[in-house]
């Protein structure tokens, strides 16, 4: 997720080998997160999650959001 000049990536908790992927998928939302600045650092290779947890918090909030109001529509066309 883009916002000014900060890219947030979420990842979501690993899907153990017991649970299918359909209900993992559906059941889980991004957990960890790493913020890059693009400006300074295009190849993303500083994490600045651990010196600006604001950030992280105010655009991973959003970032859930977003991802769970995608994931339930495509859940409901299936």
């Amino acid at each position: 997720m883009r916002f000014d000049r900060y890219s947030l990536i979420g990842w979501l908790p690993e899907k153990p080998d017991s649970t299918d992927l359909y209900t993992w998928f559906f059941s889980n939302v991004p957990e960890t997160f790493e913020l890059y600045d693009m400006f300074s650092d295009p190849g993303q290779s500083n994490d600045l999650s651990g010196k600006q947890p604001e950030r992280v918090m105010e655009m991973s909030v959003k970032m859930i959001e977003l991802f769970t109001e995608m994931r339930d529509e495509g859940r409901s066309n299936l």
